[in-house]
């Protein structure tokens, strides 16, 4: 016989959607089956959806056939050996049934947890908040098996839609999306989105086509039998909604998608808190580093200018009580001493320039001589300078030329 080999590249996926799908399919058929054989001994009728696979009404069915079953077992008046036998044998097929069924069930809700926990891992990039939701509204859809969502954002009374997702139908997607955003939904009384934010909390339609409480308009576009929906809610303020279905594969949904649904919402709420107080973050880094730039760049030019100046000596004109003096020398406006002193450390900074002394300083400037002590510490600081002299120097060196500095220098150290 030939033999063939698989591709390499090629992988089974025991857990991928369309297997699963089989699975619980034939899993349903299989209820079924046995659901209509009991129908001869009890009173019950197998639920219309019973081949969708694991669903709350098929597990309710089959408990309450087992039941039955049981009681006619305990009171087998009427019953001939052969069906005693008959009911026997089919209340330990349901009973088996039913805890297939119930590991089914908790295991999809373990698959759909595990993928959710491994798209926490993912990294975000830099998309915008807008962004963000309709990549994530996309994501919902290929990770926990929804074939249909639509992200509508909070406008103030009313729900506007943002992005629409339909899996493999982008035309369909497209023309729903032109109706709901053509018709928000309107935050009245009576709408199941309406109560759903009021209470904050997930939300199951199961039957919106004929529920009162779902918005007409774009429930009869896109044709939906059910679907839920969840408020996303960055610090506890609701952003949006997203409202998710299983139209395609033909399984309605149900609690476990809800509260699957609902744990993703409250991730993505924490995601878009993250990712603004990164942005708010980043914000003022780069604000931070501009600020330390521009010094740089003044403290470069200030101290640049110090070294290249040879101005021509100044007129000299004596200060009140300085025995050699040379007269106050006034930066031009938007020099870089002006830049970086005050007005007050200036004049003080001018009359230091001349030989005054801090009580001189204070007579002329009528100030406490503790002011101007402050002052002085504060313009050594700026200038980076040890002592008054040097503090002087810079100033004049910068404002005045070199000979100017030095007989300023001379006329402090001849005051003290």
């Amino acid at each position: 016989m030939p033999i063939e080999i698989a591709s390499a590249s090629r992988r089974i996926q025991w857990d991928d959607a369309e297997t699963l799908r089989r699975e619980d399919a034939a899993l349903g058929r299989r209820i079924g089956d046995a659901l209509r054989r009991a129908a001869r001994y009890v009173d019950i009728d197998p639920p219309a959806d019973v081949e969708e696979g694991p669903s709350p009404g098929v597990a309710d069915a089959v408990t309450a056939a087992v039941a039955q079953l049981r009681d006619a077992l305990e009171r087998p008046s009427g019953l001939e050996r052969d069906d005693l036998l008959a009911v026997s044998r089919l209340a330990l097929e349901l009973q088996d049934l039913a805890r297939e069924h119930q590991e089914r069930t908790v295991g999809r809700r373990l698959r759909t947890l595990s993928a959710f926990q491994d798209s926490l891992a993912r990294p975000q990039g830099e998309a915008s908040i807008e962004k963000l939701l309709e990549r994530e509204t996309i994501e919902a859809c290929r990770r926990y098996g929804f074939d249909r969502a639509m992200l509508f954002r909070v406008d103030g009374s009313r729900l506007s839609a943002i992005a629409t997702h339909f899996r493999d139908h982008e035309a369909w997607a497209s023309e729903c999306h032109a109706v709901a955003a053509a018709h928000p939904v309107p935050l009245q009384s009576m709408l199941l989105e309406t109560e759903m934010l009021r209470r904050r909390a997930a939300a199951l339609m199961l039957d919106p086509m004929d529920d009162p409480r779902g918005y007409k308009p774009i429930v009869d576009k896109i044709e939906t039998s059910g679907y839920v929906a969840v408020p996303i809610m960055p610090d506890g303020k609701v952003l949006a909604t997203i409202h998710a279905d299983r139209h395609f594969s033909g399984r309605r949904v149900d609690a476990i998608d809800r509260d699957v649904l609902a744990a993703f919402a409250a991730a993505l709420g924490s995601m878009i808190e993250r990712k603004v107080l990164v942005d708010r973050l980043t914000a003022q880094r780069d604000h931070v580093r501009s600020m330390l730039q521009a010094t740089d760049d003044f403290v470069s030019a200030f101290c640049e200018a110090e070294i290249g100046l040879d101005a021509p000596r100044l007129p000299r004109a004596p200060v009140p009580g300085a025995r050699r003096a040379v007269p106050p020398v006034i930066g031009a406006p938007g020099s870089p001493a002006e830049r970086l002193l005050s007005r007050r450390e200036m004049e003080v900074l001018r009359l230091m320039a001349g030989g005054a002394t801090n009580a001189v300083i204070a007579d002329q400037l009528v100030l406490s001589e503790g002011t101007v002590k402050s002052h002085v510490k504060r313009i050594l600081r700026k200038l980076r300078a040890a002592n008054r002299a040097e503090a002087v120097s810079r100033f004049l060196r910068l404002e005045g030329g070199v000979q100017a500095a030095d007989e300023a220098i001379e006329g402090i150290l001849d005051g003290r």
